[in-house]
């Protein structure tokens, strides 16, 4: 198991785009966004301009579900991620994360708009080798 989690933090270190996705009035709605990984807490933390669509849904709690490719696709040799978790607002959780966020984005620090924290809950590491499929698996203990 904790092999798992180093693969799936290396994983998260290594990329910075996510896919992330949310309901809007019933129904899926996703986006991408340039992410960061607070690997001491398992969060991801991304930035949305204030008059967004994933701004105005996403409050405290509100699911999060969203896909990580790998950089390097090919029908036989692949990497992708899956994850589930949660919008927090909780200060205890989110207590340095904006600060990690601007400095891996400096440039966002000019850019309106509001950060999101999303505590991760489930993540699924999926690594496809020669044909050879392997998976590995972190779940947050609660």
């Amino acid at each position: 198991m904790q092999n798992d989690l180093q693969a799936i933090q290396l994983f998260l270190k290594q990329h910075k785009v996510a896919t992330l996705c949310g309901v809007d009035d019933g129904m899926p709605f996703c986006f991408n966004c340039f992410y960061k990984f607070v690997e001491s807490k398992m969060l991801l933390v991304f930035k949305s301009a204030a008059g967004s669509r994933q701004a105005r849904i996403f409050g405290e709690g509100t699911p999060v579900v969203g896909t990580i490719l790998g950089d390097h696709l090919a029908l036989h040799h692949n990497e992708g991620l899956r994850l589930e978790g949660g919008i927090t607002t909780s200060p205890e959780i989110c207590d340095g994360a904006h600060k990690t966020y601007h400095l891996q984005y400096p440039a966002a620090v000019l850019m309106k708009g509001f950060l999101f924290v999303v505590e991760l809950r489930s993540i699924q590491l999926t690594k496809t080798i020669a044909g050879c499929r392997d998976k590995q698996c972190w779940n947050r203990i609660l």
